[in-house]
């Protein structure tokens, strides 16, 4: 199928595909010297965060990073890589949130958690709930990042239909929006009964991994 077809090392089983998922880029684009990461969990939310070395002590961006894996793969640890470069580029702290995955956790799980995420992030920043690992120097920056003044959302493949779909959910709720939202690759047909996937294959550096 599509997904063992675009991952290398994929065997046929789902749980391969998962730790082939996570593990994909780790040996390609491992993280670099002082790039700071911590696990943390507050209540039913749990993200992984990335500062790169030029983000500030007490910065009040944020950015949301929503993974994609069609649904049934994916994990903050597999775009962890994508993290550490997208903080290093705009000098700010990254936030990825656990999203449960599917046949396990059906539609709307993960929305759910990307709303309980995006709302947790919102009103405490990083600095909220209990570091349960932390890797690499400087992590005591996200001790002080406190509510951010404003969070801009990353979203690449299917996680690109969840942001749309917390998006909305804000929309409706009379929620701001965020200062900014960027697709990559994004899935937003869930029919797949468009030609740009085919037309577009060679064009997309998401599925030449």
């Amino acid at each position: 199928d599509l997904l063992s077809l675009h991952m290398k090392g994929a065997a046929g089983s789902l749980a391969d595909m998962r730790v082939a998922r996570d593990t994909l880029m780790e040996g390609v684009c491992p993280l670099g010297p002082g790039v700071a990461l911590a696990l943390v969990r507050a209540g039913a939310v749990e993200f992984e965060v990335v500062a790169a070395p030029n983000v500030p002590m007490g910065c009040r961006s944020l950015l949301l990073l929503v993974h994609g894996g069609m649904f049934v793969t994916g994990s903050p640890r597999a775009v962890r890589h994508l993290a550490a470069r997208l903080s290093a580029d705009v000098g700010i702290p990254v936030a990825t949130p656990r999203l449960r995955v599917a046949p396990e956790f059906p539609y709307p799980a993960a929305l759910d958690d990307l709303d309980a995420a995006y709302a947790l992030l919102e009103a405490q920043g990083v600095s909220a709930g209990e570091q349960l690992e932390a890797l690499g120097g400087g992590a005591e920056k996200f001790v002080s990042m406190g509510p951010p003044e404003q969070i801009a959302v990353f979203a690449e493949s299917s996680g690109a239909a969840l942001a749309m779909g917390a998006l909305m959910r804000r929309r409706d709720a009379r929620k701001p929006p965020p200062a900014a939202l960027v697709m990559a690759s994004p899935w937003l047909d869930m029919t797949c009964s468009g030609t740009s996937y085919a037309a577009n294959e060679k064009l997309d550096l998401v599925m030449q991994v």
